[in-house]
């Protein structure tokens, strides 16, 4: 991250999209996109026209999944190092 070069203490700058709101929201957003490829698979596997169809929701289960995975591991790190940095 940036630095704060104005600053005596020389405090990061965080980015809007970097902030723990914007995580959260993309935890939710990513959660129903996550949905409608479950629904989407579901879908695809009841109906034997649409077989051949299955690849785009599957790719969208592992893209969402991942995406969320990512936001929730970023958020537990930065719990994490507050926590320690409190201790210290």
């Amino acid at each position: 991250m940036r630095l704060d070069q104005k600053s005596v203490h020389r405090k990061e700058m965080i980015p809007w999209y970097d902030s723990d709101y914007s995580h959260y929201f993309m935890i939710v957003f990513m959660f129903f996109v996550f949905l409608f490829g479950v629904q989407g698979v579901t879908v695809a596997k009841e109906n034997v026209d649409y077989s051949d169809f299955l690849w785009p929701p599957t790719i969208m289960l592992v893209m969402s999944g991942l995406l969320i995975i990512s936001c929730a591991l970023r958020i537990v790190r930065r719990y994490i190092k507050k926590y320690q940095d409190r201790q210290i």
